[in-house]
């Protein structure tokens, strides 16, 4: 008898130029062999940074139908990662999804704003959305500028204390009803980017080299990794903890490689890490 499968379904947008979201988010969950369903929120003629304003094909209706089929089918999956949506109207339609397959395994990366600001076409009932698809995700992984946002904030802190990044971490596990294990990306600390973490009640951190410029898609990147870690069942804090250094070791390439970085990461090194990686489900 032929083996099931059950993919992991990725939901965030198809940018049709660059390596990032979707198009990023693909070949690493297919370089480390989870078979994926994809299911795009929006079709972009360009990412939404660094080319202007792209070209932009909601996706509200046939995502429906597309999920409305796929229970038609019978399909099951083992798990969801959701990314970036813009359409306000797609996070009922998520939340009853999840909330009727009781997935195995949900990752929301709460695309929302960086840099301390909110992205410009979003609004504050967007984040209330954003806040109760939070509450059905196992992981989250916010930068700090989400995570402020999240816990509504008024006035965001650029540079925050060991001990505000603790607490905002607090205050939103409160909000949450589900246990969920928040992940928090993008913290600035002196020459360093640091990321802070809680799980089983404990908090952990890891620091990075701060690298010169922007790197678009960074957090598409490091939230597809992980959700490959973890769908192949990692001890949760070594899931993490690989995931900083494969990006680190992508944002090295991607200097190295001198091309410009609207375009995207280069994957080169993550992919083939990710191929050789000896995991214990296949």
């Amino acid at each position: 008898m032929n083996r099931p499968i059950q993919p992991m379904i990725l939901t965030q947008d198809l940018s049709t130029v660059g390596k990032l979201s979707l198009s990023a988010a693909l070949p690493i969950y297919a370089a480390a062999q989870v078979p994926a369903a994809l299911l795009p929120t929006a079709l972009l003629s360009t990412q939404t940074e660094g080319f202007g304003t792209p070209v932009q094909l909601s996706t509200h209706q046939w995502l429906q139908q597309t999920l409305n089929q796929w229970q038609t089918q019978g399909l099951h999956f083992s798990g969801i990662s959701v990314g970036y949506l813009g359409d306000i109207h797609l996070f009922p339609i998520l939340i009853n999804f999840i909330s009727r397959q009781k997935l195995p395994l949900v990752i929301v990366d709460p695309v929302l704003g960086d840099n301390n600001q909110l992205y410009p076409q979003l609004n504050e009932a967007f984040i209330s959305k954003m806040l109760q698809l939070c509450q059905w995700a196992d992981v989250i992984t916010p930068n700090w500028t989400e995570l402020q946002l999240l816990i509504g904030k008024q006035v965001l802190v650029a540079h925050p204390s060991w001990s505000q990044v603790q607490n905002s971490i607090l205050q939103l596990d409160q909000m949450l009803k589900h246990h969920t294990n928040i992940i928090v990306t993008g913290i600035p600390e002196n020459q360093a980017v640091t990321t802070i973490w809680q799980f089983n009640h404990q908090f952990h951190k890891q620091n990075s080299s701060l690298r010169p410029g922007h790197f678009y898609g960074s957090g598409d990147v490091l939230t597809a990794v992980l959700g490959t870690l973890l769908w192949h069942k990692l001890d949760f804090n070594q899931a993490v903890t690989l995931a900083i250094q494969e990006i680190g070791r992508a944002l090295d390439d991607t200097i190295a490689t001198n091309y410009e970085r609207r375009f995207g990461i280069s994957l080169k090194q993550l992919l083939k890490d990710l191929s050789n990686f000896s995991f214990k489900q296949c």
